[in-house]
């Protein structure tokens, strides 16, 4: 069947079925590569805009209002963590899995090193907002309740007397402290480095007794 020049004329006119949920992922994500390019400031209405290459007026078709796609941000980002840490989590012996949560959780990759960029991002304004901060205090207890308990069965298996909560802090605020240098001065903080740092830890604490577990 030969097309008419109506015919083409009528399918152009044609409005283009958009998948709603296919669209608020692609806003959601050129948010998140903003913020962790240019920093939380870039990510008004019209910078959000400008990265996804359309009017203020479609970003707010989809979502209410900034507050709302910075929410939808955080999730995105959580949900990304929370596959690497799954799989992390299907190591057989609990001095792996510990070992493997470790490793997932730092920023040796571009993956990593760009949810890392977008969590400094929010934390630096927290304040500003009250749901975020609800979100990201929820995450961050959720994460350090994880470590505490992988902690806590990795010293029953190796035979020592539990005390994984100031252990699990410990190791919490190394990987923070760690991973913000990574980030801001990855010269100085090359991934041997950092791994052999967070490898001397778990060996002091007796978190682990073979080296290369984390570095290998």
């Amino acid at each position: 069947m030969i097309s008419t020049a109506d015919d083409r004329y009528y399918a152009a006119a044609m409005p283009r079925i958009v998948d709603p949920d296919q669209r608020r992922g692609e806003i959601i994500e050129a948010t998140t590569n903003l913020i962790a390019e240019r920093g939380l400031e870039s990510a008004t209405m019209r910078g959000i805009a400008e990265a996804c290459g359309c009017t203020t007026g479609l970003i707010t078709h989809y979502f209410g209002d900034k507050e709302e796609i910075l929410l939808e941000v955080l999730r995105y980002c959580h949900l990304n963590e929370s596959e690497r840490l799954s799989e992390a989590l299907a190591a057989a012996e609990p001095h792996e899995r510990l070992c493997e949560l470790v490793r997932m959780a730092l920023p040796l990759d571009e993956v990593r090193i760009l949810d890392w960029r977008v969590w400094l991002a929010f934390w630096g304004h927290v304040a500003l907002s009250d749901r975020i901060q609800e979100r990201m205090l929820s995450r961050y207890n959720e994460w350090t309740e994880l470590i505490t308990h992988n902690v806590a069965e990795t010293q029953v298996a190796q035979g020592i007397s539990p005390s994984s909560s100031v252990l699990a802090d410990g190791l919490v605020s190394l990987i923070d402290g760690l991973s913000v240098r990574a980030v801001v001065q990855p010269d100085s903080m090359p991934e041997q480095h950092l791994l052999e740092i967070i490898e001397s830890y778990l060996i002091a604490t007796g978190l682990m007794s073979s080296p290369a577990a984390v570095t290998g």
